[in-house]
């Protein structure tokens, strides 16, 4: 009988732990990307579901071209319905490089969408692509 107890007690002490824990099951890694001429681009978040308000992020921009043009990358996200653009990261080495970022975002509304945003850029000429996840 003290077994039986002891086995019972074991199982609703798992069930009262997994009731507490934080829904996991939706998240999911995001990795939206995109190019355009002479520019291409990605960025990942892990464990992202929609309404989570801290996001760790990791930005990865290639330029192609040797044109004079810089290759930059950032993160775009949709808390509600307004699209916020987060700062640009520049690759000003030329062509063949690859650069990579890890930053992070917060927003107290939470994020409902994510997105990256590749450009080129000289002066004020830039070509973009946007992608949403």
């Amino acid at each position: 009988m003290r077994i039986t107890r002891k086995a019972m007690g074991a199982s609703a002490a798992a069930l009262v732990l997994t009731a507490f824990l934080p829904a996991t099951a939706h998240a999911a890694t995001v990795q939206p990307s995109c190019g355009t001429t002479g520019a291409q681009g990605n960025l990942r978040v892990e464990n992202f579901h929609r309404g989570v308000k801290h996001i760790n992020v990791s930005m990865t921009v290639y330029d192609s071209l040797a044109d004079g043009h810089s290759a930059g990358i950032r993160l775009i996200t949709l808390p509600g319905n307004d699209v916020n653009y987060w700062p640009w990261h520049i690759n000003k080495d030329g062509k063949g490089t690859l650069k990579t970022w890890n930053t992070s975002a917060t927003d107290n509304r939470g994020f409902t969408r994510i997105g990256v945003m590749i450009g080129r850029f000289k002066g004020d000429d830039f070509i973009t692509c946007t992608e949403w996840a």
